[in-house]
This record gives structure tokens, sequence and C-alpha cells, in this order.
């Protein structure tokens, strides 16, 4: 994965979009800072984070609570407890410029575009359009009866993928992006083009009630479905309890979906969608004389 041109580009474009967050960083964190680090640098952290005082378990299923916390107590009582530092918010500065990444390797075949927005998560500023956005991502997706798709790749045949994506449920700010691949002989400025008349639209037109309420409805087919599931449950609930939230809020989630309005996602969309809060990310074949040389020997 660190390797691939797409997950290089992505890296940078996230370094460029989280000016003092530390979601602008790699989870496990630069190349160049690992290739320093010691095998007692990761037994020390593992001391410092990995401890039953700083973990979450979740068990599903038909099981007595009582057991359960039986067998917590006997296997992870005895674990030492971890010391993590006290956990500090980290705020971003006003997103005041747009900001562009280039990307070119000769792997890339095929160029891409992508823009992420600076977005609100659960536990951030601007939180009250965190479940209006996520109905909005939904109009927005890949899937062939949403307004991307639909527009760029159906209708006005520009691109052989489009869509957009948002997770909300983080404990700081959170992203929205879009992506689009171009079809054969389909410029990326033009298919650039393309994606920012669709995003105007919205803008300026705003979305339907029609289009609004066929997201909610998929959106809470998909928690009835997940319930076909004990791991999914388990996994929405500790994800959710890690990112500072509480079970009552999991159970909630369809209900608030549900309660979202055509103006909460306009407003949404307008709060989010503002060129000075984005960085658009380009993926392109690299095609200089060195590469080309390359390409004829390896022929």
């Amino acid at each position: 994965m660190i390797g691939r041109p797409s997950s290089i580009l992505w890296e940078q474009a996230r370094r460029a979009l989280y000016l003092n967050h530390r979601y602008g960083r790699p989870i496990i964190g630069w190349m160049h800072e690992m290739e320093q680090l010691s095998r007692r640098d990761a037994l020390d952290f593992y001391k410092k984070y990995y401890g039953p005082n700083n973990a979450v378990l979740v068990v599903a299923g038909d099981v007595d609570p009582a057991e359960v916390r039986r067998l917590a107590e006997k296997y992870y009582g005895p674990v030492a407890r971890a010391k993590p530092p006290p956990r500090r918010k980290l705020l971003e500065p006003p997103q005041r410029a747009e900001r562009r990444v280039i990307y070119r390797d000769a792997r890339v075949r095929r160029p891409s575009f992508g823009r992420m927005y600076f977005a609100p998560g659960y536990n951030s500023s601007g939180a009250e359009h965190a479940y209006a956005q996520q109905v909005r991502a939904r109009l927005r997706g890949a899937s062939s009866t949403r307004l991307l798709f639909r527009s760029l790749v159906v209708r006005r045949k520009l691109a052989t993928a489009a869509g957009a994506d948002y997770g909300a449920n983080r404990r700081g700010p959170s992203d929205f992006y879009v992506y689009a691949s171009p079809r054969p002989g389909v410029g990326i400025d033009a298919l650039e083009k393309a994606v920012d008349a669709e995003l105007d639209k919205i803008l300026k037109h705003g979305v339907s009630a029609e289009d609004v309420e066929a997201a909610k409805q998929q959106l809470q087919d998909m928690a009835i479905f997940a319930r076909d599931s004990l791991r999914s449950g388990a996994h929405a609930v500790a994800t959710a309890l890690i990112a500072g939230r509480t079970v009552r809020d999991v159970e909630q989630w369809p209900a608030r979906i549900g309660a979202v309005t055509v103006d909460r996602v306009n407003a949404a969309a307008r709060y989010v969608l503002q060129r000075r809060k984005s960085v658009t990310a380009l993926l392109l074949p690299d095609r200089s004389d060195e590469t080309r040389k390359a390409e004829v020997q390896k022929q």
C-alpha cells in the first residue's frame, strides 16, 4: 500500500488538507521517521498505550453478561495498566486558501481526479452538519442511482467511475472527498471542469426532496442489514466509543438520519463545499523523456 501511486497521492493530499491536526500524518508515521525507530521505541509505545484501561471490549451475541465480566477480569485484570498521556484536542486554524497536489508516476496508466474538503465530524466544530453531510455524501456516491455517477458516467459518459465518501465518526474533524476517473479520450482538465459544474449546480440549486429521501432510506436500510451480523453491531459500538461517543448515539443514528431535511442537506453543502477549504489531487502518468526511453527498452 505504501508504494502505490494512489496511496502516495492521498498521503500528500491529507498532509495538505490538515494544517495542524495529526490526521495529516500517516497512521504509522512517515517512512523516514520509522527507519529511525528501535525495538525499544516500539516496546515503550506499546506499554504506554496498549493496556486494558485504554481499550474498548465489545462482546456481541447470546452471552451471559456476568460470565463475560468474569472472563474479562480473569484475562485482562492481571495485565498492567497503560500510561497514556492526557488527550489534547488539536484545533485547526482557519482554512483560507485552496491547495493543489499533483503526483506523476510512470506506473500510472490512466489519470484520476480527486478533491478533499475539510468537513466536520461528530465531535468537532460544525458537528451540527454531520448527519446531513452523511446524507449528502450518499447522494453523491458511486452507485448508478446517485448524482455524480448518474451525470458523469451514465449521462455524459465522461468518466468510468465517479463518487464521493465521508465519515463523521472521529474525535476530531473529518473530510469529504469526491473522485472521478476519465474515460479514454477525455482529458483530466475536462473532467475536473465537469465535476466542478456538478458541485456548483448543487450549491446554486440545491438537491431535491426525492433524492434526499432516497439517500436517507438507503442509509437506514444499511443500519437494518448490519444487524444481520453480530460483528457489524459490535464494530459500530466499539468505533463509536473509541471516538468519544456513546451506545445511545449508535442506537439513535437511524432516527437522526431520518430527521435530516432538504434544507439541512443544502446547508451542509454550503458549509463544506468551499474551495478555500479543499485540496485538489491529480494522479497523472509520468511521460518524461526518461520514462519514454525506459518503456521503449522494456518493449
